[in-house]
């Protein structure tokens, strides 16, 4: 428990950096070292930057017996039930973003088209590797390997708890930019728990989907899946 806690304040550190009180400071840093916005793309220092905290986090708080099951713990013994539960999560959340959004799946295709072509090749590599393989693999692998061993199947409520309130300050500047899908709200926090509150059953069912197949296959497919169609929405 304690690494596990030790862990979690290093990432909700790391997150508050780029997304909390620390995000002016970053954002006047980032101007003044990219004075062209292309050059962010060449030498994406956030996106280092976090991909080495998720390493860190990874490093300090599995013994390297256990970062050698990484690989194993991607696949494992359920990796095509992991797969097969991945692409019908996947295929249940565009659904219900797409009647959420009013967009038809013709109208959606061509979104995603002109939002791939248009996006730069580097974002999406990071939002794969980051948001998608990082996160999977520090709150449903990680976390889950550090507490159940003490709690059990309560760790899944622990780790899904752990993941909302790591993804607040993100949530709020989303709720600032009338990004997510709430009701408006004045209070930007209350918007961004009610939208914490939409989403934990997802979080659930990934963890589920991992504790009971051992592979990160399908909750990584389910998360950039839904990252990319969700960004490929909001395209105008």
């Amino acid at each position: 428990m304690q690494a596990f806690v030790l862990l979690f304040v290093l990432l909700v550190l790391a997150e508050l950096l780029f997304w909390g009180p620390g995000s002016s400071v970053w954002d006047k840093l980032r101007k003044r070292i990219y004075k062209n916005p292309k050059i962010f793309y060449a030498l994406p220092a956030e996106y280092i930057i976090r991909i080495a905290v998720t390493l860190l986090v990874l490093f300090c708080g599995w013994s390297p017996a256990k970062l050698a099951d990484v690989p194993q713990m991607f696949w494992g013994e359920g990796g095509w039930l992991s797969v097969t539960g991945g692409v019908v999560l996947s295929l249940i959340g565009l659904s219900i973003n797409l009647k959420k959004e009013k967009i038809s799946i013709i109208a959606f295709i061509q979104k995603l088209v002109l939002f791939l072509k248009t996006r730069p090749v580097l974002p999406l590599i990071y939002v794969l590797v980051w948001v998608s393989i990082g996160e999977e693999l520090i709150f449903r692998g990680a976390f889950l390997s550090l507490l159940s061993p003490s709690m059990g199947y309560g760790a899944l409520w622990l780790a899904a708890l752990a993941n909302l309130l790591w993804h607040l300050p993100v949530w709020v500047i989303y709720a600032k930019k009338g990004w997510l899908p709430v009701k408006s709200s004045h209070n930007l926090y209350r918007a961004a728990s009610n939208y914490a509150l939409q989403i934990l059953p997802l979080v659930l069912l990934l963890l589920h989907l991992y504790y009971f197949t051992g592979s990160l296959v399908g909750p990584v497919l389910v998360h950039f899946s839904g990252d990319v169609s969700g960004l490929a929405m909001r395209q105008k």
